[in-house]
């Protein structure tokens, strides 16, 4: 028996004190951990301290900043799940968006994964940001250590497992995304992982560390003060499709007949719609030339309808067999707790031969689509 301890920071927002920006990282390791997870853990106090050091001059953000440390993750991710299931109706009413840092800093390649509706806010990140020990932004080196053609986007992960957003993000949908600069990295999990490692090897200088907090720093503190929520809808009904895409192309080559797909294509087309229409309505916004936007009680409304469209996706009682795993979107993979399984109950289906179970999927997936749909529609209608 071991008692563990997470650590939480709280500054309270000025306009929607109820509303909450997460951010964090696992504190314990198996080893000296200098990478996983002291780097990551370095990246929530510095950008904590930029923060404290922003409101002491007056800059004090609009919704509340919460920062933790997690205990015991790499006992099977206990602190945050435990922080989840303590805190899951507060959660659900107040979180907004939990940004993950779980080694920050092992070399100079940026990665990141997250939702899709966070898609275009993380590579927006990046383009502010400078790109550790060069002269161009994150953004550009990412695109050029990934030899992307022009047309090319950078590939930006989804979440499966592993790591202390699995409370946040798999069990109550709240959006969530992480990322980090990585290099080789031979001494994971083992004695190696030490500050000489990291002093020679992994991040010399410590400029990735600090690229990795200044990033941090921006990312919560965009999130702490935009007005309306930087949710893309678009994008992430496009992620959507992709992913039914493939569970159809799944069920095709096992053979099992499906029904309702052009019906899902239907739902999703209609996220995709209402989504582009969302972003035309923010850019004429933000182009108004000084005429009166939305009051502040509307953009409060639109902002709490934008949040709750991601959670539309939350069954209450789990992916079958898996009843842990709320969001129906992703989980990790049933065998190796990692990898992100899209639509991971459609897939469980048709891998195990379940037509039936495959077919209510299908059908469940569209019923939610539909209400994310709506949802977003009505943010717009509150907008105009």
């Amino acid at each position: 028996y071991k008692t563990i301890t997470n650590t939480i920071a709280v500054m309270p927002g000025t306009s929607w004190p109820d509303r909450w920006i997460i951010a964090g990282g696992h504190r314990d390791a198996w080893g000296p951990g200098a990478a996983d997870n002291v780097s990551g853990v370095a990246s929530v106090l510095e950008a904590g301290r930029a923060i404290g050091a922003a409101a002491a001059a007056g800059f004090r953000p609009k919704r509340t900043i919460v920062l933790g440390t997690w205990d015991g993750e790499e006992w099977g991710l206990v602190g945050s799940t435990e922080y989840v299931e303590l805190m899951a109706e507060t959660l659900q009413e107040k979180a907004v968006v939990y940004l993950n840092l779980d080694v920050s800093a092992t070399g100079r390649r940026f990665g990141a994964g997250g939702t899709a509706s966070l898609w275009e806010f993380i590579r927006d990140l990046t383009t502010d940001a400078r790109q550790p020990g060069d002269t161009v932004s994150v953004y550009e080196a990412w695109r050029r250590d990934g030899q992307l053609a022009d047309s090319a986007s950078v590939r930006i992960g989804n979440l499966g497992g592993g790591s202390d957003f699995a409370g946040f993000y798999n069990v109550l949908g709240i959006p969530a995304f992480e990322f980090g600069f990585g290099g080789r990295y031979g001494a994971y999990h083992s004695a190696y992982d030490s500050f000489n490692w990291m002093d020679r090897y992994g991040d010399p200088g410590y400029l990735s560390h600090a690229a990795a907090a200044r990033m941090a720093a921006i990312a919560v503190t965009r999130l702490a003060n935009a007005d309306v929520l930087p949710f893309n809808y678009a994008e992430f009904g496009r992620a959507l499709g992709a992913l039914s895409a493939a569970r159809r192309v799944q069920a095709e080559q096992a053979g099992m007949a499906v029904p309702g797909w052009a019906t899902l294509d239907s739902a999703v087309a209609r996220l995709v719609r209402v989504g582009t229409v969302l972003d035309s309505a923010l850019m004429v916004a933000g182009e108004s030339g000084g005429r009166p936007g939305p009051d502040a009680a509307a953009v409060a409304a639109a902002n709490d309808l934008l949040r709750s469209a991601e959670q539309a996706y939350i069954r209450p009682e789990g992916i079958p067999g898996r009843p842990f795993y709320l969001n129906v979107l992703f989980a990790p993979g049933r065998d190796d707790g990692y990898g992100a399984v899209g639509l991971p109950g459609l897939e469980s289906a048709i891998a195990d031969g379940d037509a039936a179970l495959a077919a209510g999927e299908v059908a469940d997936l569209t019923r939610r689509t539909d209400r994310a749909a709506a949802l977003v529609a009505e943010a717009v209608a509150v907008l105009r």
